[in-house]
This record gives structure tokens, sequence and C-alpha cells, in this order.
């Protein structure tokens, strides 16, 4: 027998439909015969495989190294999801590639599954470091972050962001760990990084002031320093101020409800240049003021003499306490307070250089009396020495002391 396929002697092996001929040309017994057939060569299916790739990192864009389907026979391959696509994070990601084959008329194209893992992807979360002063409110925290992938920003993140620390406008000067938390995306693994708050001492103003001004030659003078937080600082200072009459340290006083007083006397005549300096505490920086003190000389300086009417007196006699007031360089005028003690018990105008209190409420004892000539514009107050004045009760006896 021959055969033809269409027509022709080559056995078809590409896909179709081929109408066979077979002939037998006869032989001495038997006649020249034929017979026809049909046959069909389907489309072969190709042999596709997919190795499981290695996992990959959230923020990497699928490529080659994952999307390596292979077949038996050349063609395309697409896949699903598309080269560059950055999935999302997770395990077991579903992956299609779909085959197109380049001999289409004898192959038919398919389809071959794969999974993959997505890990997330390392972000650092570090709240930012920022500084105050003692007494100053907290300011506001941020954080900074490190390692976004795929165009991400902290609004693509699950979760809220908070910013916590210990700390509060009162707290001590020192270091308080600022701490972050609450983000939970799913794409991400967060590393959490504690920021500082650093609390330094506050400034401070410094204020100082004196009286009498002016004081006069050997006469009491009271320098004053107001100690106040510096904004944006606050609270009140403590801890202690010293006083210089120019470079000469004169004293040091407790600062109590934001100031430090100091009385002295005995500075030289002139001009006296009063520095207050303030050393700092716990919470504050040190801080000093310059003001500048008259002290007069004893030609501008009063003198008050005290004298009494009667003394000894009886209890419920009247008593006249008599203040000289006098000034070599003119005239004093003005008020002179008389004091019992600590205890204001008369006050009197000068009148030729002379103040008058006349009393009679004054109990049995012995009464310190001192006078203190107020001043008048640029004459300073005077305190006189005290007059110890007597007044009798009954069964009183007059004792003598030396000193």
């Amino acid at each position: 027998l021959t055969f033809t396929y269409n027509g022709s002697a080559s056995a078809p092996v590409n896909a179709g439909s081929y109408d066979v001929i077979g002939s037998f040309a006869g032989d001495a017994n038997y006649l020249a015969a034929s017979g026809t057939a049909t046959i069909t060569i389907g489309n072969a299916s190709p042999v596709l495989s997919w190795n499981h790739p290695g996992p990959i990192v959230y923020g990497t864009p699928l490529g080659a190294t994952q999307q390596n389907a292979s077949a038996n026979v050349a063609g395309t391959f697409s896949y699903t999801p598309d080269a560059g696509v950055v999935l999302f994070a997770g395990l077991a990601r579903p992956m299609l590639a779909t085959f197109t084959p380049a001999d289409t008329a004898n192959y038919v194209g398919g389809s071959v599954t794969t999974f993959i893992d997505v890990l997330a992807a390392p972000l650092i979360v570090r709240a930012n470091d920022v500084a105050k002063v003692f007494g100053a409110p907290v300011p506001g925290f941020s954080a900074t972050f490190t390692g976004f992938v795929n165009n991400d920003i902290p609004a693509s993140l699950g979760g809220s962001l908070s910013l916590n620390s210990t700390a509060n406008a009162g707290s001590p000067v020192g270091l308080y760990p600022i701490v972050p938390s609450g983000l939970s995306p799913p794409n991400y693994a967060i590393s959490f990084v504690n920021g500082t708050l650093s609390i330094a001492r506050a400034s401070v103003g410094v204020v100082v002031s004196s009286s009498p001004g002016p004081s006069g030659f050997d006469q009491p003078m009271t320098f004053t320093a107001s100690v106040a937080a510096a904004p944006p600082g606050a609270g009140q200072p403590t801890g202690s101020v010293r006083f210089f009459d120019g470079s000469t340290l004169l004293a040091s006083s407790q600062v109590v409800s934001g100031s430090a007083a100091l009385t002295t006397a005995g500075l030289d005549v002139g001009p006296r240049s009063i520095t207050a300096q303030y050393d700092g505490d716990p919470s504050f920086n040190p801080g000093s003021a310059t003001a500048t003190h008259l002290v007069v000389a004893a030609a501008a300086t009063p003198t008050v003499n005290l004298s009494s009417s009667r003394n000894p007196a009886n209890v419920g006699q009247s008593v006249t306490l008599t203040a000289a007031v006098s000034m070599s360089s003119g005239p004093v005028n003005g008020l002179v307070e008389f004091y019992d003690g600590g205890t204001l018990i008369g006050t009197a105008a000068i009148a030729s250089g002379q103040a008058r209190l006349t009393i009679t409420s004054l109990a049995a004892g012995s009464h310190a009396v001192t006078a203190r000539y107020a001043g008048s514009g640029g004459v300073p107050p005077f305190r006189s020495g005290v007059l110890v004045q007597a007044i009798t009760g009954s069964g009183w006896k007059n004792r003598t002391t030396t000193l």
C-alpha cells in the first residue's frame, strides 16, 4: 500500500485534519484498489512549571526573580500581578502565569500558579528630641520615620501615633524619655525608639533696689534683690543672693518669695555700685543686676537727738518727747516718727528744728524709745539713739545699771 495525506506522501506532524488515501497497485492475483480515511492531529498542551519563589520584603516590586515560570516550548508568559507590582505583606500571596505559545497552530495556551510570602518591611519610628527650660510648658512632640517604601507616608500606617512623657511643666531639671507607641500597620515591622526631653535650668531676671535713697552717713540702708523666672521659664527661684559694694562682698541673703534683702550701714560716702548676684538653684541659672546707691557725707546727714520732759514719769503722767533734728548744711523739714520698741506711738512735724510728741499712755516699765526722721527730698532719713523712758508704777524703785 501507498498513502497520501492531503495529496502528500509525507506523514503529517502538525495539528490539523488530513484526508488519507491508501492505494493498492494490484498484482497478478488482485486488481488495484484504494480506501480513504481522515486523520485529525490535535493541538498539544505545553508542559508548564513554576518553582515556588523565595520570600520578599514589602516594597519589593515583582520582577524576573519571582516571575520565572517556564515551558517546554517557545512562547511568552503574562503574570498576574504584573511585573513591578508591590504586594501587601502576608503569607502565601497567590500569583498566576498565563502562557501563550509561539506556535499557536500546534499548541494550546495554559496557566500555572504559585504562592509567595511577602514579609513586613522594617520601619523605625523615633521620637524626636526636644528641650525646654524649667517651668515652661511641655512642647509638642514629633517623630521621624525611617524605612518607608512604596511611596508610603505616616498617614499610610494603621493605628494612631502616640508620644508620651512623664515630664510636665514643673518637673525638675533632667532628662526624660519620650515614648512612641500606638502604630500597628500590616505592611511594616515597627521598631519604636525613644526620644529625650531635656529640661534645663531657666533663666532669671534680677532687679536690685535700695532704700532709703540716698542714705545718710553711717545710717542703715536696705538693699533688695527681686529674683523672678524669665519667660518661658516659670516657678519660684530659691537659693541665695550675694550683695557686693563694687567688688567687696557685703553679705548674702536667702531668697524668700522671690526676693532677698540686706540691711547694712557704714558704706563709704559717695555713689556706691551695688551688685546683687543670684547664685542659682537646681532649677534656675545664676543672674545679677547692678544699681547705684548714694551715701551722703556727714555734713548732708541730719542728726536726731531725743530727750524727755519727764524721766522717770508716773503711770498716766504727761511725757513730752522732743526730737531735735539738725544738719550742718542747712535746715531740716519733714516728719519724725516716735517708736516704743518697734511700735509706732506717734508722728510730729519738725518746727524750728524740733518735733514734739506728748503722750500719757505709756505703761509702767522701761520703754526703748527712738525717733526716726523720715527724710525729705534729698535729705536722707536718720534714727536717734535709744532713750530709755521709765514709767514708775506701784512699788517702783530706781536702780542704776552700768554697761
